[in-house]
This record gives C-alpha cells, sequence and structure tokens, in this order.
C-alpha cells in the first residue's frame, strides 16, 4: 500500500501502548464531536446564504461597489 498502512500495523502492534478508556470518557468525547459537527453545520447553513444573497445582491443592483466582506471572514484572507 502506498500509505505504508501495514508497517505503521506492525509498528503499533510492536511499540505501542494501550489505552484503556472508560464508557463515560467515550460518551463525552463523542458528544463533543457531535455538538462541534452541529455548530458547524449550522454555521455553513446560516453563512453561506447570507453570503451568497449579499453577493448577488452588490453585483445586480450596485454598480462599482465591493463586496466587502465580515471582519471574522476578512481576517483569514490576509
Amino acid at each position: 500500500m502506498a500509505c505504508n498502512c501495514k508497517k505503521k500495523m506492525v509498528l503499533e502492534d510492536e511499540y505501542g501502548v494501550k489505552e484503556n478508556e472508560n464508557i463515560v470518557s467515550k460518551v463525552n468525547r463523542y458528544f463533543w464531536k457531535c455538538v462541534i459537527f452541529l455548530v458547524f453545520v449550522a454555521l455553513a447553513i446560516i453563512v453561506i446564504p447570507i453570503l451568497i444573497f449579499t453577493a448577488i445582491y452588490q453585483i445586480v443592483f450596485k454598480k462599482d461597489s465591493k463586496i466587502v466582506l465580515p471582519k471574522f471572514l476578512g481576517k483569514y484572507m490576509k
């Protein structure tokens, strides 16, 4: 395999340390994964249509105007 999966499995079996995880920590980990996933999906459903409609409005109805991103999105573009 190109990703060395077999070699990785052999190394993990030979040098790896077994970690015991109880039910509470496993449920906590899956709960936070679900919460973060739902937050990102909700933000995507809310933010993306607003940006699309704003861009279309700027292009169609306002001549010679720039599309300005919100500050929380614009700071990652620099």
